[in-house]
């Protein structure tokens, strides 16, 4: 686990490499360094899954699963081990994680009021339309933008919000197809999900999508209602 901590995490951002030695050396090391390698068995990787699944969180078990396993075949390429018992097992569920953060209507509502003379307005606006992660929004530049959009395309190309979202250093994503665009056609729809035309695209998505939009409308409404005539 050492040596793949020294030689497995180039590339890795500082604060990444901080909570995975962290982890590897309370959860990991502490509770296994004393077994060797080449004795460790799938029942002990169970039995220290379970005993730590009582403790973490289900995303901090499957992480110390992860670390583990990559360690396990970073030692596989060295000739240290002849096989990997951590990719048999299964990482179980552990301790609820926290309450979601979401802000309920009142909230939204109340944060809205507040902002009304405040710069921020337009950047709590887009927030609670798009439903972006703060640091998806944090990161948002005009040139990010596009009011207008292309309606002389084909097909035409409404105005959008790219959204790049990374924790790799350097902030970009890994690949550009990693990037996201909100306010995509029926069109890229169906080039997305490889349909030849959109009418299979309506007819199988549109059930299940439409109920999603005017359930998000009636929240819009709530939040944004239109002032009498």
């Amino acid at each position: 686990m050492h040596d793949w901590l020294a030689f497995g995490l180039s590339g890795r951002a500082p604060s990444t490499v901080a909570n995975y030695r962290t982890i590897a050396e309370t959860h990991i090391v502490n509770q296994l360094g004393a077994r060797r390698l080449r004795d460790l068995t799938a029942d002990d990787v169970d039995r220290w899954l379970r005993a730590e699944a009582r403790t973490v969180s289900t995303r901090t078990v499957r992480l110390m699963h992860s670390l583990l396993n990559r360690a396990v075949r970073h030692a596989m390429a060295r000739d240290k081990v002849k096989r990997n018992v951590v990719s048999i097992c299964s990482p179980p569920a552990g301790r609820a994680g926290r309450s979601s953060k979401s802000l309920t209507l009142e909230q939204a509502t109340a944060r809205l009021k507040a902002a009304e003379s405040s710069p921020l307005r337009a950047y709590i606006v887009l927030s609670l339309l798009t439903g972006v992660r703060t640091e998806e929004l944090r990161a948002l530049r005009w040139a990010d933008v596009d009011l207008t959009g292309d309606p002389d395309a084909t097909p035409p190309v409404p105005p959008s919000i790219s959204v790049v979202r990374s924790v790799r250093i350097g902030g970009d994503t890994k690949t550009r197809k990693s990037r996201r665009r909100l306010g995509m056609p029926l069109e890229h729809i169906s080039r997305l999900v490889g349909h030849s035309g959109t009418a299979i695209t309506e007819a199988v998505y549109r059930q299940q999508l439409r109920p999603v939009l005017e359930h998000g409308a009636t929240a819009m409404d709530d939040i944004f209602p239109v002032a009498d005539p």
